[in-house]
């Protein structure tokens, strides 16, 4: 299987973090993690749970994203960020992380 990490980091120190395996057009096997949402970086098991088994599709990647605003996350304010800000674009780039991916196992 092909397995690959990708991963996109915004402006305000605020990322994420995936490794995929792809096989026939579906997620087999998903890690996901974010960092700069809390103190330390953590596990998207949401993310991972929603994209495991699903296909390859805008809608299934989209809905796996919107996953992460549900993560046990603490986000905080600071120079480079409100709270607020880093809660609405960590679904942003879990996206971009996640079809980043998919595009270097496929």
């Amino acid at each position: 299987p092909n397995r690959d990490w990708s991963s996109d980091v915004c402006s305000s120190d605020l990322g994420a973090v995936a490794q995929l395996v792809v096989r026939d057009d579906s997620v087999a096997e998903a890690r996901v993690a974010l960092f700069g949402v809390g103190e330390r970086p953590v596990r998207a098991r949401a993310v991972e749970a929603a994209l495991t088994g699903s296909p390859v599709t805008d809608a299934a990647i989209a809905h796996a994203a919107a996953c992460a605003r549900d993560e046990a996350i603490a986000p905080f304010d600071d120079v480079h960020a409100s709270a607020a800000y880093r809660r609405e674009v960590v679904s942003v780039v879990t996206e971009r992380a996640v079809r980043q991916a998919i595009g270097r196992a496929a």
